[in-house]
């Protein structure tokens, strides 16, 4: 079998990302087990509930090969507590894995790797090639205006399709996400994206853009492919497979407000303040703030009839008749965190119900928010 020698650091990070893809309330056996693998001066740490497998190779002294099934939680909890620099992993014939870290040891029982859930064969899939930071930065800004779990099926998932390809533009993977009241596009440049050109589109769920994401953070590069419905992400050391969403993601265009008349200039930073402050007196029963837009300055009322009531204003750059709206704070509270710039636009049609959002510093980037009605006074 195998005896391996690996950073206690590396090994705790790679044992808690692939813990966390597993479904921990699994019937299946196998389900909560983590499966590790040595091989060619690497250990090889992979989980799964089916739906998602992610895969991590972390360098490591090895000697013989081999791979055993462990309990996915005892394992990971015996990183977390011990604390030596180096863990030695030394798999018996009998599947026995003995763990070592200092002067902490410990046995633990593990299974054959015979039927655990095998990775598809990707050896012949083509990948394209994305700068990581842009990519997790295009996840950022549309994994969380997606609709909740009892909401229709097609709108869980962040919609990934290849721009329109027109002379001058760079090529770009749009990514879109909506719940019926907000709309969010981010894009994505690359030199090629044909793996995207024998579809319209695909739907990835969340926990997969989470874990793509991850991955985009540790790494420079990344690489996407799909297969059999399937999307497939690498980087140098890590491996993730993510079973797609069926269904058709709604015609989102027509929401995008294109013949806007008026235009209303924000520092960023003090709107985000601004509805922080507001948002003390929101809840899940009252969550809509009225929004006065008038010559350069927004005020903005929260309205609780169990709490009291909210008020405050922020300076805008504004040319236009006063404006009275509604919005749920929250969601520019989520689209802010998310904006590097340090001004952003607000474009609308008077008497419209879809407000446009963009930021000179955040190219590629739009949101659209609906107003609501505001009952208060």
């Amino acid at each position: 079998m195998f005896n391996v020698k690996v950073k206690r650091e590396a090994l705790a990070r790679a044992a808690d990302q692939c813990f966390s893809v597993i479904d921990k309330r699994s019937s299946m056996d196998l389900l909560t087990k983590l499966l590790l693998r040595a091989e060619d001066g690497q250990l090889v740490l992979t989980g799964t509930d089916l739906e998602i497998t992610l895969q991590i190779r972390i360098p490591a002294q090895v000697t013989g090969d081999g791979e055993v099934a462990v309990a996915a939680k005892t394992f990971t909890d015996f990183i977390r507590v011990a604390t030596a620099d180096d863990v030695v992993l030394d798999l018996a014939d009998n599947f026995t894995l003995t763990a070592i870290c200092g002067s902490f040891k410990t046995s633990l029982f593990g299974q054959s790797s015979e039927s655990y859930p095998r990775t598809y064969d990707i050896e012949s899939s083509s990948f394209n090639t994305f700068d990581a930071r842009d990519l997790s930065d295009a996840i950022n800004k549309t994994i969380y205006s997606l609709a909740p779990g009892d909401a229709v099926y097609n709108l869980k998932g962040v919609y990934l399709v290849r721009e329109t390809e027109e002379e001058g533009r760079p090529k770009c993977l749009r990514l879109v996400s909506t719940d019926a009241q907000r709309l969010n596009v981010a894009t994505v440049e690359a030199e090629e994206l044909d793996v995207f050109s024998e579809t319209d589109g695909i739907l990835v769920p969340k926990k997969g853009l989470q874990k793509m994401k991850a991955i985009c953070d540790d790494a420079d590069k990344v690489q996407i492919g799909l297969s059999i419905n399937n999307l497939v992400v690498k980087s140098d050391d890590s491996l993730l497979i993510v079973r797609l969403l069926d269904g058709n993601f709604p015609e989102y265009k027509g929401i995008i407000p294109t013949d806007c008349d008026l235009e209303i200039w924000l520092n960023r930073r003090d709107f985000h303040e601004s509805v922080k402050r507001i948002c003390i007196l929101t809840d899940d029963k009252y969550h809509v703030a009225k929004f006065v837009f008038t010559q350069d300055l927004l005020t903005i009322t929260s309205m609780n009839p169990e709490l009291g009531q909210a008020e405050d204003t922020v300076g805008v750059d504004f040319r236009g008749p006063e404006i009275v709206t509604g919005f749920n704070p929250n969601f520019f509270i989520e689209l802010l965190a998310t904006i590097r710039s340090e001004r952003i636009s607000i474009r609308f049609t008077e008497g419209g119900s879809s407000f446009l959002v963009t930021a000179p510093e955040d190219p590629g980037y739009l949101g659209v928010l609906v107003s609501m009605a505001f009952d208060g006074a």
